[in-house]
């Protein structure tokens, strides 16, 4: 099940802090699953609506939200749909300081009206789960005073509701969970808390699978705004959460393991990857392509007044530009300079599919409209950079504030033969 699309207002930002490590960096917990590094040759993409770019890509260690893969359980739903974000590039883009203490309200909702003009400047996209504190409740769920939280840089959900796999990142401190946790009377924590154990990591569990208890919705410590509690693992770098027992079984022997997790799926890791060469500050991932022979649900689906242009968009007359097929793909938001950017990382099954969609990408953007406006794409992109580098097609689209809004909105941008 896709997610809709989320705008970012005051009330769905993070409760947390911010990181004192660089954008490309985070612990050491994953040392022992890194990546191997990319070495394939860039070219570029014939000019056409904006610039183009050269270069070899230098190898590099795995960035933030490549990392996080490596706690997601490979699912076929999982490879439909991963969310991602990293705070951590969005408050230094913007140079957002954030509160002393997450707990402390004043100054939650002072961070929050910061996050929320920053987001208004740049890209729409940066979204994650309801552990990470992003989403219409984060100016009333309390779970930052319970779970020991100090600051929290990446987030990343992956797979369809309810058996969904969310990993925070950041700094906590489990001393103070444990203690804010058992500390918790039944007056203001409804729901009882046991604590078992699997690949020899203890965890948090909060009722039965999936259970759903509305009266307690967004009660102490971690309900959500269904009333579940969930299952929750922290430690002093991260965060697991998960809405059944068998879901955090699962992502806990992903992690121990470090066997069946998505970073070792190749097209996901090439995806963001991408995500983070770029400096994007978050992304949607997914297997979901937009496939010409695909768009029958679009249409059925558009409200009379738009009909005829979706049907327009997923049906293109003979002669218009469409890519080639790619297996793989991810977009997300950035910030350059001042200046708002949406990237788009294609996956290709080979380096020539690459090639093509470099040129045909850009002739897309200039010669076709989105099925949501109606509007040439052209008219929300002031330029075009395009790089292949062996079967990964990055894209810079420069001034675009749409981000992955199109991806989850089956906006066939990226319409393939």
């Amino acid at each position: 099940m896709r997610r809709a699309v989320l705008v970012l207002l005051f009330g769905c930002l993070l409760l947390a802090g911010c990181s004192d490590s660089g954008s490309g960096s985070g612990g050491s917990i994953l040392d022992a699953v890194k990546g191997s590094p990319s070495t394939a040759v860039s070219t570029t993409s014939p000019a056409g609506t904006g610039t183009r770019a050269a270069g070899i890509a230098t190898p590099q260690p795995p960035g933030p939200l490549e990392q996080l893969l490596a706690f997601l359980p490979d699912t076929a739903e999982t490879r439909r749909s991963v969310e991602m974000a990293d705070f951590d590039r969005l408050r230094r883009a913007h140079g957002i300081q954030p509160p002393a203490d997450p707990g402390n309200q004043a100054q939650k909702e002072a961070y929050l009206a910061a996050l929320n003009t920053a987001l208004r400047k740049g890209a729409s996209g940066v979204f994650g789960g309801f552990a990470s504190g992003l989403g219409p409740y984060a100016s009333t769920a309390t779970i930052e005073r319970y779970l020991g939280y100090r600051r929290v840089d990446q987030d990343a959900l992956a797979g369809a509701p309810p058996n969904t796999f969310e990993v925070v990142r950041g700094q906590f401190d489990p001393a103070a969970a444990e203690r804010a946790i058992s500390g918790c009377t039944r007056e203001d924590c409804p729901i009882p808390v046991t604590r078992p154990q699997a690949q020899g990591v203890i965890y948090y569990r909060w009722g039965e699978d999936f259970e759903q208890r509305l009266r307690d919705r967004l009660t102490p410590p971690a309900n959500d705004q269904l009333g579940r509690g969930g299952r929750i693992h922290v430690n002093e770098q991260m965060l697991l959460r998960t809405l059944g027992t068998p879901g955090m079984e699962q992502m806990l022997a992903v992690w121990k393991t470090g066997n069946g997790s998505l970073r070792q799926v190749e097209e996901v890791r090439l995806a963001a990857r991408g995500l983070d060469r770029l400096g994007a500050h978050g992304g949607f991932l997914t297997n979901d392509t937009q496939d010409k022979g695909d768009g029958a649900a679009e249409i059925t689906a558009a409200p009379p007044d738009r009909r005829a242009a979706v049907e327009a968009a997923w049906n293109p007359p003979a002669g218009a530009p469409l890519l080639a097929p790619y297996v793989y793909v991810a977009a997300g938001p950035g910030w350059e300079n001042g200046t708002p950017y949406t990237y788009i990382i294609l996956v290709h099954a080979d380096s020539q599919a690459a090639q093509e969609n470099a040129a045909l990408l850009t002739r897309r953007i200039a010669e076709t409209n989105s099925a949501r406006t109606g509007k040439l794409w052209k008219d929300r992109v002031e330029g075009v950079e395009t790089k292949v580098d062996g079967r990964v097609l990055e894209v810079k689209l420069k001034g675009a504030t749409f981000g992955p809004d199109f991806l989850i909105a089956r906006d066939p941008l990226l319409l393939h033969r």
